[in-house]
């Protein structure tokens, strides 16, 4: 399975919650995503992501959790507004 994250739009900021979208790209197959991440003191803890109005299969969601925190995690993404291109 081949997964990617292209962008990252943080768009509300909130003491333990971060909220946005993303476009992630998984198997050639791109995907905009809503999702939220929950954090202590900006190391975060869990994303949470929804189909943006559609309904996404359970690995799917899985796959984009991972990806997102993992990213977040790693410091690719900052936990700040605004929208942030990612490199392969």
């Amino acid at each position: 399975m081949t997964k990617s994250i292209k962008a990252v739009c943080i768009q509300m900021k909130a003491s333990l919650i971060l909220g946005g979208y993303a476009v992630i790209v998984i198997n050639h197959i791109k995907t905009i995503v809503d999702f939220d991440v929950v954090h202590d003191n900006n190391i975060p803890e869990r994303v949470l992501v929804g189909g943006r109005g559609k309904k996404l299969p359970e690995q799917h969601i899985q796959v984009c959790e991972e990806l997102l925190l993992d990213y977040f995690q790693q410091q690719v993404v900052p936990l700040n507004k605004g929208l942030y291109e990612v490199s392969a």
